[in-house]
């Protein structure tokens, strides 16, 4: 299994007392405790107070009943008497005569005896009043309607439970296992789309040239510069663990609704039929979370490492790669390549076209071992084609190049991750207090 959650890490001299996954992956179930939290305070607000209260006011059906007898009773919870006044009726549904407590909110319930009686004072034995029965259940009947607005206004406390946990898991799953170098860049990117352009000294020397951090705001370990990943997988697994928890958390309060009726002796079984898909496709995103995530995790970090960056056409550099985990690898290799995008419009779509243009294998190593305790590691040199288009990128073009490393475990589908680099032309000059590390001149074994 993949060291991907050690408690203590140290890089560079600087002892970390706790590690940056464990605290994330804290993170994420702090969010989706909260998260779930809300759920089922929603699901218990509206089983309930909301939902009987609208059916009530929307479905009950109206009769006339006789008043047989009125009293307060007297009940004691937690140390604390309660009054609840009690008004006893006879009504027919169906032809059929019934006899009865009229039904009450909870509301009704207070400590002072006068305020009970005085909302049976207005009933008088023997005298006929409108009434509205359950037509699911017609023992339950209430002589008095109107929303009571309190409950609804319960529903704003996991309402914002939800939506704290909702937005904390969404933030933590775009970090997730994401590099600070990605972050980094992403948030200079952002801020470059946002002012209309780059930043001014790259964009004024070198325009249509994607903006690249200074190499010493990512120092490597091995190498002079890491490059950050993008990872697919890691994509995959924040959608598959967001569907997973907004969609089991709706079904969930379905499913709460469906059991109370269930308890109460009033099984609804059309409602049940139409809920059991919802449930099994509920099972199928959980089955896809716990896959996502244990390929996520079986598969160590991988890191690269460069010698220098940006890179030049027609240089050779130094390439540093190590992949963590414990596995019995098919295969492990190393890609240079190259990728154009083209964005333009046929008729009335917008249609994208991606092609690699290039593509340089590296390095490749088959049927090995990767310990857990000293993971794998590999250099290799770099060689960038002194014909090579450089990095570029406009509205509907763009020209990428990646570093790729594609593996296979025995026993897991292949994976792949992408690191992005940035490649200038062979004359370009970099502003004097940019720190270049030398090209590496030979393959080291």
């Amino acid at each position: 299994m993949a060291r991907w959650l050690r408690l203590y890490e140290k890089k560079r001299g600087h002892r970390r007392t706790g590690s940056p996954a464990a605290a994330m992956f804290g993170e994420l179930c702090f969010h989706g405790a909260v998260f779930l939290l809300g759920c089922v305070g929603l699901a218990l607000i509206l089983v309930g107070f909301v939902i009987p209260d609208w059916r009530q006011n929307r479905d009950f059906i109206q009769t006339d009943c006789t008043v047989l007898e009125t009293a307060v009773s007297k009940t004691e919870k937690n140390g604390v008497v309660l009054y609840r006044p009690a008004v006893r009726i006879r009504y027919e549904v169906a032809g059929e005569t019934r006899v009865t407590t009229a039904h009450e909110p909870p509301s009704r319930h207070t400590e002072d005896p006068k305020q009970a009686e005085a909302w049976i004072q207005p009933f008088v034995v023997g005298q006929k009043y409108p009434c509205w029965y359950d037509p699911a259940n017609p023992d339950r009947v209430v002589l008095v309607r109107g929303y009571h607005w309190g409950y609804w206004l319960f529903l704003v406390v996991p309402a914002a439970l939800m939506a704290v946990g909702g937005v904390g898991l969404s933030y933590g799953l775009i970090r997730w296992r994401t590099s600070a170098e990605r972050r980094a860049v992403w948030t200079r990117q952002a801020k470059a789309i946002s002012a209309s352009e780059g930043p001014p000294a790259q964009a004024d020397q070198w325009p249509g040239i994607p903006w690249f951090p200074d190499p010493k705001e990512s120092p490597g370990t091995t190498l002079a510069y890491r490059l950050p990943i993008f990872s697919e997988r890691g994509w995959r697994l924040a959608a598959s663990f967001v569907v997973c928890v907004l969609w089991n958390g709706v079904v969930l309060i379905f499913l709460i609704l469906g059991i109370s009726r269930y308890v109460q002796g009033n099984p609804d079984w059309l409602g049940t039929a139409f809920l059991v898909p919802f449930v099994l496709v509920g099972g199928g995103t959980i089955y896809w979370f716990f896959r996502e995530l244990v390929l996520a995790t079986i598969i160590g970090p991988t890191l690269v490492e460069i010698s220098d960056h940006p890179l030049r056409a027609g240089g050779t550099y130094e390439l540093f790669v190590s992949q963590a985990g414990r596995l019995k690898m098919k295969l492990l290799e190393i890609l240079l390549v190259c990728e154009e995008e083209a964005i333009y419009r046929q008729g009335t779509n917008s249609r994208q076209e991606l092609v690699r243009v290039y593509e340089d294998r590296l390095f490749r190593q088959e049927d090995f071992t990767i310990s857990a305790a000293e993971g794998f590691q590999a250099r290799c040199r770099l060689p960038v084609p002194p014909t090579a288009m450089h990095s570029f990128q406009s509205p509907h073009n763009k020209v990428q190049w990646t570093i790729l490393v594609r593996g296979q475990a025995q026993g897991w589908p292949p994976y792949q991750r992408r690191f992005p680099l940035i490649i200038l032309p062979a004359d370009t000059q970099l502003p004097a207090d940019t720190q270049e590390a030398a090209p590496c001149p030979s393959n080291p074994a």
